[in-house]
């Protein structure tokens, strides 16, 4: 599950709590709004929705999770955009993967270097092959992605049990029950810094 940190949503307003567990670069408003790509099946819709649903309810950080009928993935207009468009689509040697693909330019706005638009894929023929008949490998994935998008960071080596989450790369085969969620400690500390 590798993938480059990208951010969305949410104006950092510091408190004191520690950002190891996250990227510290800046996110651009409050909400974050989702869209999906012609090239999302059904079945991964689903996975990708409750990934969604889920980082909603679960980081109180975050104001509101709403989702856009049609995306707006054209670079460079000037027009506002969803903060995450999601793809089923290849991507080499990776089960998902999620970048910024538009960051404000320095035009003299507040916006300078803030991600506008998250493009997150799922390689829905790579996690059929390797975890077939395991929704569960969707779900792991699409939490693991969406979390690269708010700035969490993967975790190459195991953390302590009790920070266990979906940001751990590893076997999508394996199914623990840690695979798709955030962990108590990232949450808290989340939700801290942006409160």
């Amino acid at each position: 599950m590798a993938a480059t940190a990208a951010v969305v949503a949410l104006a950092p307003a510091p408190a004191s709590a520690d950002l190891s567990h996250f990227n510290k670069n800046a996110q651009d408003g409050g909400n974050v709004s989702y869209c999906f790509t012609s090239s999302v099946t059904s079945y991964i819709r689903d996975n990708m929705t409750g990934a969604m649903n889920y980082m909603d309810t679960r980081l109180s950080a975050i104001p509101a999770v709403t989702y856009h009928s049609t995306c707006d993935v054209a670079v460079g207009d000037g027009t506002p955009r969803t903060d995450i468009a999601w793809f089923d689509a290849w991507r080499d040697g990776v089960y998902g993967e999620a970048f910024c693909k538009y960051a404000w330019p320095n035009d003299g706005s507040s916006n300078q270097g803030e991600c506008d638009q998250n493009h997150v894929y799922l390689v829905g023929s790579a996690i059929a092959r390797d975890a077939p008949d395991d929704e569960h490998g969707y779900s792991s994935v699409a939490c693991h992605e969406a979390g690269h998008t708010l700035g969490f960071k993967g975790h190459q080596d195991p953390p302590p049990a009790s920070q266990r989450d979906c940001m751990a790369g590893g076997d999508i085969g394996t199914v623990r029950s840690t695979d798709a969620i955030y962990s108590a400690h990232n949450t808290s500390d989340f939700n801290a810094y942006y409160d």
